[in-house]
């Protein structure tokens, strides 16, 4: 049964943003702040409604960015690195045009890798976005399980409630110790990940041993996925536990290791019109290999794998967003490339 094919939609992906927009710097324990957006922006972007994605030089080397879709516009989102260079752009609710300003992180980075890099608005109207452990080898800061710090972290926002921003009344740390913002915590280098229904899938890009896809409801559990105690289900023998107790941890519904690839791209649950034999499948990538692999999630495992690699595979691949019909776009970040999925 076919797996369809990725058809190029033309050079649309570029190395540099498309919009203006200021760079502030904040607090080194990590905050937001607002500045005035340029509401006259969206509407030559979405003209073009056919391509959501466009690519930013960024953090290890790639970081592309959704641009406004028909369902989030009005107000830019962006995310920046620690050069003032945007990493990643979200259209917010169209109820917020009315406060019109950019919401921008600023968090230290102690080292220039695993930053992270994306936004997105989840099921519930609230805006995540993700950190990674601010960089070299092993955490060494011991960040991405610290909850007084939003690195290693997923973060969670009202941005409707409140200037610059609300708390979310049920987000897990709420009334605890550890940072409010927080909504999970023991990530890597999460840069990659998305929504499905009430469902939310991660790639976490791994350092030496695995690869990890980490797949759980979207509730205020406050999860921890273990880096750096684990690096996907394997003991990190560089950690300060040297017993590596998996209490109160969250693993990986999928991992792979060296021989596979060294860079997950995480992707999103196909339910695109073309394609029916990957219906409901994760599909992801490997940007290193090239490998794209697929699974189901189905009663809260990943059964029935498949590797798409001699059809679909791609080195480079650095992303996967959707057009306005539903279809599979991927975007190659080597030759620039936006590739819609198509049958045959």
């Amino acid at each position: 049964m076919s797996t369809g094919t990725f058809v190029p939609l033309g050079n649309r992906a570029v190395t540099q943003p498309l919009l203006p927009s200021p760079y502030s710097v904040g607090d080194a324990n990590g905050s937001f702040s607002a500045t005035p957006a340029d509401e006259g922006s969206f509407a030559d972007i979405e003209s073009d409604r056919s391509v959501v994605m466009r690519v930013y030089l960024a953090d290890e080397r790639f970081s592309p960015a959704t641009l406004p879709t028909l369902r989030w516009r009005g107000v830019a989102f962006d995310q920046f690195d620690q050069r003032g260079r945007r990493r990643q752009r979200r259209a917010g609710p169209e109820r917020a045009v009315r406060q019109a300003a950019h919401f921008k992180r600023a968090v230290d980075q102690p080292f220039s890798n695993h930053n992270g890099g994306l936004l997105s608005f989840g099921p519930d109207g609230y805006l995540y976005l993700s950190l990674g452990d601010g960089g070299s080898g092993n955490d060494p800061g011991g960040r991405a399980r610290n909850l007084n710090t939003l690195l290693g972290k997923m973060i969670r926002i009202d941005v409707d409630g409140a200037q610059p921003y609300a708390i979310p009344a049920d987000n897990p740390y709420v009334g605890r110790s550890g940072r409010d913002e927080i909504w999970a915590s023991g990530l890597r280098n999460p840069f990659r990940w998305s929504f499905d229904g009430n469902l939310m899938f991660i790639g976490d890009v791994g350092q030496g041993a695995r690869e990890e896809i980490d797949a759980v409801p979207v509730a205020p559990t406050g999860y921890d996925f273990g880096w750096s105690r684990f690096e996907g289900t394997v003991c990190n023998p560089n950690d300060t536990d040297p017993s590596c107790s998996r209490a109160g941890l969250t693993f990986p519904v999928a991992e792979y290791g060296r021989s596979v690839g060294r860079t997950v791209t995480g992707g999103l649950v196909y339910r695109g019109p073309t394609v029916r034999s990957l219906d409901q499948f994760y599909v992801y990538a490997d940007f290193g290999s090239g490998r794209v692999l697929a699974f189901r999630y189905l009663n809260g495992r990943a059964v029935d794998a498949r590797d798409l690699t001699s059809r679909l595979g791609d080195t480079g691949l650095v992303s996967f967003e959707t057009d306005n019909s539903g279809e599979m776009l991927a975007v190659d970040y080597i030759d620039g490339v936006v590739y819609r999925l198509t049958g045959g």
